[in-house]
C-alpha cells in the first residue's frame, strides 16, 4: 500500500513512493522474487503494472556464474565462477531502489538554508523514507554500498545512491513516453550485488533493466573466462581519455585498464577506428554490391576485418560501432550467398541484441539465428551475383564519378603505402595525430564553455554521472 501522498505545496513533482510488485502482509503472498522499492514520477506505477504478464519471472544463468571478492585496492568486485560466452546471462536481479538520479527543486521553508544544503537535506528524507521501508537485509545491504560522495555535501543514503545508479531512463522512456528529458530528469536503479561490478573503458558485460520483470540484468559481451573479472562501463568508453577521466573522478579512483594505461596510443587507435568507421555506412556497402564499382567480393570482408581489429584492440565491444560491424558483417555474408557464415554471423548479432536489447537464451538466439540466415529472411541475398549476372543501369544507382570519388583517394592510398618504409609510414600517422589532436582540443573548449553555460541556466544541480 502507498503511503499517504503529501501535497502538491510540498511534493511538486508529485513524486509516489511505491513497492513494486506489490508486497502483502503475509509474506507467502509476495514475489518470490522479490521487491523493489520506488520513488516515481506520474503515471509511471499504472505504465509498468500495465505491461502484458507484468510481472514476469527475473530470469536466471543456467548456472551460477559469479562471485564478489576483494581486490588490491579496489575494494570489492565481481569474477566469473566458470566460463560465459557472449550473450550470456552472468545475473540479474530486482533493484533495491528505483528513483530520481537528481533532486530538482528545493522547499521554501528556511530562508537562511544555502539552497544545494536545502537541496540534498530534502532528497535525504525522500531517500530515509524509501529505505526504511525495505525489509532488515535490504536496508542493510543498501547501506553498506560504496559511497564516493563524502565530501561535497551529499547525504549518506544520496551519497550511496550518486555511486552506486544505474541509468535507466531510456528503457523506461519507453513505457512511460511522456517523461521529462534532460540530465537533472534521470532516473536511476540501485543493485544490491550488481553494485559491486567494477568499470573498465574495456568493459566484458552490461547491465540493461527490463521493464516486463522490473531486473537489472547482467550479460556478457564477448566470451569471459573462469576467473576474470567482470567489468561494465561507468561513461562513455568512445570519448578520449582525459573525458573519461574527468567523468569518472566523482567515483574515487583512477581507470587503470589497457586503453587507460596508454592514453596516446590508445586515443590514436580509437580517432583512426573513427575515420575506419565509414565502411559501415549503407552507402559505401552499396557501392561495394554494385558491379559498376569493379571491387572484388574479398574488398569488403578485408575492410571490415580492419574494423574488427581496432575494435578489438581497445576493447569497444560495448558500443553501437560494434553492433554496426556486427550488422555489416550478416550483411556481407548475405550478399555473398554463404549461408553458414551468415547464420554464425546472425548469431552474433543477437547475442549483441541479448546485452542491449534484453536478454534471450541462448537455445533462441541459435534458432533465431537460423532464421534470419535463411535466404528468404535476407534483404541482400546472393545480391553480389545476382548483380553480376543481371546489373542494373549504372545511372539508376552510382555515377562513375560518384564511385570514384568514394574509392580512388583509398587505392592510391593503398599504393602509395606499399611504397613506404615503416619510418615514413609512422612519420605521417604522427602528423595526422597532430592535427587530429588540435581539433580534438578545440572541441573541447568548446565543449567546456557550452557546459558552463548550461550549468549557470540549471536551477537544480547536476548528478554524478550514472552506470
Amino acid at each position: 500500500m502507498d503511503p499517504v501522498q503529501q501535497s502538491s505545496s510540498t511534493n511538486p513533482e508529485q513524486y509516489r513512493l511505491t513497492s513494486l510488485p506489490a508486497t502483502y502482509f503475509d509474506p507467502a503472498k509476495n514475489d518470490p522474487d522479490g521487491w523493489t522499492e520506488c520513488i516515481l514520477r506520474p503515471g509511471m506505477k499504472e505504465a509498468l503494472l500495465a505491461q502484458p504478464g507484468f510481472p514476469i519471472r527475473v530470469p536466471r544463468p543456467s548456472s551460477p556464474a559469479h562471485r564478489i571478492g576483494p581486490i588490491d585496492g579496489a575494494g570489492l568486485g565481481m569474477f566469473a565462477t566458470r566460463a560465459i560466452e557472449a550473450g550470456d546471462l552472468i545475473f540479474a536481479e530486482r533493484p533495491l531502489l528505483l528513483g530520481p538520479g537528481a533532486w530538482t527543486y528545493v522547499l521554501e521553508r528556511d530562508p537562511g538554508t544555502d539552497r544545494m544544503d536545502m537541496l540534498f537535506r530534502e532528497w535525504e528524507e525522500y531517500m530515509k523514507v524509501a529505505v526504511d521501508r525495505m525489509d532488515p537485509a535490504k536496508q542493510a545491504a543498501y547501506r553498506a554500498l560504496s559511497n564516493a560522495h563524502l565530501d561535497d555535501g551529499s547525504l549518506p543514503l544520496v551519497g550511496i545512491l550518486r555511486t552506486n545508479g544505474f541509468s535507466v531512463t531510456g528503457v523506461l522512456r519507453k513505457v512511460v513516453p511522456d517523461l521529462p528529458k534532460g540530465e537533472i530528469h534521470e532516473l536511476t536503479a540501485i543493485g544490491e550485488v550488481l553494485s559491486r561490478v567494477n568499470h573498465s573503458c574495456r568493459p566484458n558485460a552490461h547491465v540493461r533493466m527490463d521493464t516486463h520483470s522490473l531486473s537489472l540484468q547482467l550479460v556478457a559481451l564477448r566470451p569471459i573466462a573462469s576467473g576474470e573479472q567482470v567489468t561494465v562501463a561507468y561513461t562513455d568508453i568512445l570519448a578520449p581519455y582525459t573525458t573519461r577521466k574527468r567523468k569518472l573522478a566523482p567515483y574515487g579512483f583512477t581507470c587503470s585498464c589497457l586503453s587507460c594505461a596508454d592514453p596516446v596510443r590508445s586515443d590514436r587507435r580509437r580517432r583512426t577506428l573513427a575515420l575506419a568507421r565509414r565502411v559501415l555506412h549503407r552507402e559505401d556497402f552499396t557501392v561495394w554490391l554494385h558491379p559498376a564499382s569493379g571491387l572484388s567480393d574479398e574488398h569488403m570482408s578485408g575492410l571490415l576485418e580492419e574494423v574488427r581489429e581496432k575494435i578489438e584492440a581497445e576493447g569497444l565491444w560495448d558500443t553501437p560501432m560494434y553492433a554496426e560491424y556486427l550488422m555489416r558483417m550478416r550483411d556481407m555474408y548475405a550478399a555473398l550467398g554463404k549461408r553458414e557464415e551468415l547464420e554464425k554471423a546472425a548469431l552474433r548479432v543477437l547475442e549483441y541484441a541479448s546485452a542491449h536489447e534484453g536478454y534471450i537464451e541462448p537455445l533462441v538466439r541459435k534458432s533465431a539465428a537460423i532464421v534470419h540466415g535463411h535466404p528468404g529472411n535476407c534483404e541482400f541475398w546472393d545480391v553480389r551475383a545476382k548483380f553480376r549476372e543481371n546489373p542494373p543501369p549504372v545511372d539508376e544507382s552510382l555515377s562513375e564519378e560518384e564511385l570514384e570519388r568514394m574509392y580512388k583517394s583509398k587505392q592510391d592510398k593503398e599504393e602509395s603505402d606499399e611504397k613506404k618504409e615503416p619510418d615514413e609510414k609512422q612519420q605521417d600517422q604522427v602528423k595526422t595525430d597532430e592535427g587530429q589532436e588540435e581539433g580534438i582540443q578545440k572541441q573541447e573548449q568548446d565543449n567546456a564553455q557550452q557546459q558552463n553555460l548550461e550549468q549557470e541556466a540549471k536551477t537544480a544541480m547536476e548528478t554524478t554521472p550514472t552506470v
